[in-house]
């Protein structure tokens, strides 16, 4: 697996940043794909 490339992130990186960007925290966003939130990236 090659690494991400923060200048084209992702489909899941660029809606959580989306979800983000609209003021919902890190922790909903873990939430809403039941996932740890240490692993949602800003």
């Amino acid at each position: 697996m090659s690494p991400a490339d923060p200048n084209r992130p992702n489909e899941a990186a660029r809606l959580t940043q989306e979800l983000i960007d609209q003021d919902f925290t890190k922790r909903q966003v873990a939430r809403m794909l039941s996932r740890d939130a240490s692993l949602v990236l800003e």
